[in-house]
């Protein structure tokens, strides 16, 4: 692709199976190992294009994607095709979810982002708690140790 791209994703059972996040908010996705993409037009949720995505998860134990957005959390369980909001204390549309991540055990257990803060559900949206951290720069990316799932990994720009 022309404009580039900024995350790709492997699936971790179907070999030759990857999701790829352009600079332009396009998602591609392919079955055969990239010799053919799929490009997903502009992402869409309730009749609205996003103005933007700032990182994608696959999510094993639900066969889903997340994706943070201007929307909010959103998630799609047929390969970004179609999209729906998940239920966060951050009401859609409202303020700009930074980055995504899901437990590597439990399907209902996932950490967002927004600016320096992160949330937390152990009930897949039920319920969160919120955590400040101790600096002003935005938090851009959240990575669950496989080894120990209780360190979390957050990154920062700006």
């Amino acid at each position: 692709t022309a404009q580039g791209l900024v995350k790709l994703i492997a699936h971790p059972k179907k070999a030759g199976k990857y999701w790829a996040l352009g600079n332009k908010n396009l998602l591609y996705v392919t079955n055969t190992a990239g010799q053919s993409w799929e490009e997903r037009p502009l992402f869409q949720i309730e009749g609205k294009k996003l103005s933007t995505i700032n990182d994608i998860k696959y999510v094993p134990k639900r066969d889903s994607l997340f994706a943070a957005s201007n929307y909010g959390l959103i998630e799609s369980a047929d390969d970004g095709k179609t999209w729906h909001g998940f239920r966060t204390p951050v009401p859609p549309l409202t303020i700009t979810v930074g980055a995504v991540a899901a437990h590597p055990n439990f399907e209902e257990v996932f950490w967002f982002s927004v600016g320096n803060q992160i949330f937390r559900t152990d009930d897949g949206g039920i319920s969160w708690r919120g955590t400040i951290l101790p600096t002003a720069k935005i938090i851009s990316m959240v990575q669950v140790s496989t080894v120990n799932p209780k360190i979390i990994y957050a990154g920062t720009h700006k």
